[in-house]
């Protein structure tokens, strides 16, 4: 039976079995540049892939909560310190409300000056210097007196005995004079002497030094007068001592500022010098002429 025209060929695996049909290809062979662009393009989709995936949509959401977070907490940082410094504006105020009040009521004289709106600026630093120097004074005045008071001085040790006999010793007054100028500076002697002068009295000093042989600690202590005549005694409740022996055991030549002094500061603490009976008597005691 013969096959119609119209009818579809059988297939060629029917036709011709274990044959495989073999069909040329039309598509021209790609290029290296081709391909690069291939897999490039397939680099690139696998990339947009991998971002997609949940870590990097994990990470990316922690970043979006610590920049919330940080943002809130910029707004309570900021929130706070305009709250502080509102607070600081408001008692700074209020301290300058009760300063203008002060001023305002008080007795003291010159405060209210000082406040007075309608008064002109330079007059109301006049009275602010006035005012600034009286509490100056006044503070100063009250701890000199609170100094004085709380603070208690310690009597002195010392002996003092001024006068010089530079007469015993061929030493006129000027040469005497000028000594103590030497030794203690102008608050005895007048420190305005001529210059002239005052270089023939160091010419005359130097030769009866140089005469006599002596320094100018040993020239103060020939013409100071000795311990024996400074002081008569010594009384205390343990023991009484006259001239001498009080001399002896208890004081020493120093030589200072004021000449030579007798002192019981360089002796040594074996003396009991310190006062044995509580009240105003007891202590020990130095008679002097």
């Amino acid at each position: 039976m013969a096959a119609k025209a119209d009818d579809d060929p059988p297939a060629y695996h029917t036709v011709y079995p274990g044959r495989s049909l073999t069909t040329k290809s039309t598509t021209p062979p790609r290029t290296e540049e081709e391909e690069g662009e291939e897999k490039v393009e397939k680099r690139l989709k696998e990339v947009k892939q991998e971002s997609k995936t949940p870590k990097d949509i994990d990470v990316k959401k922690e970043d979006e909560e610590s920049r919330l977070h940080r943002g809130c907490s910029r707004d309570d940082l900021t929130k706070t310190t305009r709250g502080i410094i509102k607070q600081a504006s408001d008692m700074t105020q209020g301290a300058q409300d009760a300063l203008v009040e002060f001023c305002n009521k008080t007795t003291a004289h010159g405060f209210n000056h000082i406040v007075k709106e309608e008064q002109h600026l330079l007059l109301r630093l006049f009275w602010l210097f006035v005012t600034m120097t009286g509490l100056v004074l006044l503070l100063s005045a009250c701890y000199d007196v609170t100094y004085s008071a709380l603070v208690t001085r310690r009597p002195s040790t010392q002996v003092i005995y001024h006068d010089l006999h530079s007469s015993e010793y061929n030493v006129s007054k000027t040469l005497a004079s000028y000594l103590q100028l030497a030794i203690r500076g102008p608050d005895v002697a007048n420190p305005w002497f001529d210059s002239r002068r005052r270089e023939v009295l160091n010419d005359e000093l130097d030769d009866y030094l140089k005469v006599n042989n002596l320094t100018l600690s040993e020239m103060v202590t020939l013409l100071s007068p000795s311990c024996e005549e400074v002081i008569v005694g010594c009384f205390s409740p343990r023991k009484d001592r006259y001239s001498n022996e009080c001399c002896r055991d208890l004081f020493s030549p120093t030589i200072t500022t004021l000449g030579l002094c007798y002192t019981t500061l360089t002796q040594g603490a074996t003396l009991h010098l310190n006062q044995s009976i509580t009240g105003l008597i007891g202590g020990h005691r130095i008679l002097s002429c």
